[in-house]
């Protein structure tokens, strides 16, 4: 089973060695019980769901894609500048952060054990590390070696039921605040709906409490990485999206709208919609699987296919952007919320299609087997396997291997000896994209251990 659909992040794996159904119709306006708090007061409901705004026009795009070609790069190159930039890294089992160009702090002593995937992580504002023992315990520790404590107890899942396992473990943005999932699956079924808690847990105090029961909300087979449940950029709420509809919640487990969009889920693998938060945490854009497309890399040879909505919470309303051809299998909306790029794959295709979420027009930009989608954050670039398009109205470059944003305009570039693929043998490089043209920096690094590169904040 390959599930498609990621969650984007800036959790880096690589090593190193350093020195130191039926829906609405668009025409329709969905009104649903409503609980808001002050700070959430409505605007005056509208008779009709507005039209989108205005967004960019489609830039020019070649009319044939342009395969990349992979250009040697030189032994030597200039170390990758780190002021601005902060690093999480492991050497000889310790655990290091390291705060632009000073010297790195040791956090804790760290035993080889590195699963679940969630073993380190950097709160946004660096100043909270997070990471997994092999004592069963997740722990908290300020960046700056002070306040270690254990924040999930490996005992946390001893009042649920049994069998309960942990899911998706990340901080909630602009919060120490981290969320996870306890998830219970009564069937060993790959495609087999399980019930979903999700949790917070405060990195600062240790306190563990529940935010919602959400149900039949996650599938058994790769809970960790769907889209349907998402917090808000804001940090103050929550979008669930379940086989039925919508629930958005506060961070106090209060709904503020309920039911929004239901519909009907396709017989497909996945039938839970993919969420994606506007960037000024107003609404959402979302991906109902209401449809079926042909796709060989699913078991039964469909995909699940997606009407797409644009729903705001303020009055409620929502809009449907119609795509032809319908987006299904994998797809990534941008973080301005204007763009969505998806693949057509089936036994005949390969496109990959960029297109506007103001009026649904589409325009292929390239080829793509790789289903690993990743937008820069300012939603000017875009990665797709290991093939950067540094803008869609030029031909793409080469990323490396593991390729990954750290930033708006840098991404890490695993270089590997053209005779010997093997990741482990690469040298790990900073790409850098300025002026449509792309600079290579080296890092020291090679792919032994974690890191985890981010903007200094």
């Amino acid at each position: 089973m390959i599930n498609t659909l990621h969650r984007c992040s800036w959790l880096i794996f690589i090593a190193l060695l350093v020195a130191c159904g039926t829906a609405p119709t668009a025409s329709t306006s969905h009104r649903t019980q409503t609980l808001l708090p002050p700070s959430l007061t409505p605007l005056p409901t509208l008779a009709a769901p507005p039209s989108p705004f205005p967004l960019p026009t489609m830039p020019n795009l070649p009319i044939s894609t342009v395969q990349p070609t992979r250009t040697p790069l030189p032994v030597s190159l200039p170390k990758f500048p780190l002021d601005g930039y902060v690093v999480l890294f492991k050497k000889d089992n310790d655990l290091y952060f390291q705060n632009g160009n000073k010297l790195p702090v040791k956090l804790a002593h760290i035993e080889g054990r590195t699963y679940p995937p969630y073993f380190v992580i950097l709160s946004d504002d660096n100043q909270k590390v997070v990471f997994y023992q092999d004592d069963g315990n997740i722990y908290s520790i300020n960046a700056d070696g002070t306040k270690e404590q254990v924040v999930i107890p490996s005992n946390w899942s001893d009042s649920l039921s049994s069998g309960t396992f942990m899911g998706a473990l990340d901080f909630i943005p602009k919060t120490h605040l981290l969320f996870f999932e306890a998830v219970l699956c009564k069937e060993k079924s790959s495609v087999s709906s399980c019930s979903t808690i999700i949790f917070i847990a405060d990195a600062d105090t240790g306190r563990i409490r529940k935010l919602a029961d959400l149900g039949l909300a996650l599938q058994n087979y790769d809970p960790g990485i769907q889209n349907n449940i998402r917090f808000s950029p804001n940090g103050r709420m929550m979008a669930a999206g379940t086989t039925e509809g919508i629930n958005i919640f506060t961070l106090e487990g209060e709904i503020i709208r309920q039911n929004v969009l239901p519909f009907t889920p396709s017989k497909s693998v996945t039938p839970f919609p993919s969420l994606f938060w506007l960037p000024d945490s107003s609404g959402l854009i979302a991906a109902l699987p209401t449809q079926l497309h042909p796709d060989p890399f699913y078991i039964d040879g469909n995909a699940p296919a997606y009407a797409i909505w644009r729903y705001k919470i303020g009055d409620n309303s929502m809009v449907q952007i119609p795509f032809d051809p319908p987006v299904a299998g994998a797809f990534e909306v941008s973080p301005d919320g204007n763009w969505i790029v998806y693949g057509g794959i089936s036994s005949a295709e390969t496109e990959l299609y960029l297109g506007n979420l103001s009026d649904g027009i589409t325009k292929v930009f390239g080829d793509d087997l790789m289903r690993n989608y990743q937008w820069s954050s300012d939603s000017k670039h875009f990665i797709h396997g290991n093939v950067v398009v540094i803008s869609f109205d030029k031909p793409p470059v080469f990323g490396g291997g593991s390729t990954q944003w750290i930033d708006s305009n840098h991404f890490i570039y695993l270089d590997t000896p053209d005779n010997n693929p093997l990741i482990q043998q690469g040298r790990v490089l900073v790409a850098e994209i300025r002026q449509d043209k792309v600079y290579y920096y080296e890092t020291g690094l090679t792919y032994l251990s974690i890191i985890v590169i981010a903007p200094r904040q």
